[in-house]
């Protein structure tokens, strides 16, 4: 898959939080103005570790947010908080 960015997990996560923990692609794509190939990438990869969940309603695909995401998000933005005070 390469290399993974930490940071464009949390932002994909957070998007998702932002628009009541479930969107649609597109939805996610205008909010945090990646090209679709790498948000196509890391939904992918957030789905193959639990972080995301996928739904179909006919051609679209609805991205949920799991607990283990939320987890994520909260420890995520833990260490920025720690890494703005050294």
């Amino acid at each position: 898959m390469g290399t993974i960015d930490m940071a464009v997990i949390y932002k994909i996560l957070a998007a998702l939080k932002e628009l009541g923990g479930a969107a649609k692609l597109s939805d996610l794509q205008a909010r945090t103005g990646y090209g679709w190939g790498t948000l196509g990438k890391y939904v992918e990869y957030m789905k193959a570790k639990g972080l995301v969940e996928e739904e179909r309603h006919g051609k679209a695909r609805i991205i949920r947010i799991t607990r283990k995401g939320e987890d994520f998000i909260f420890l995520f933005s833990r260490i920025l908080s720690i890494l703005a005070e050294i």
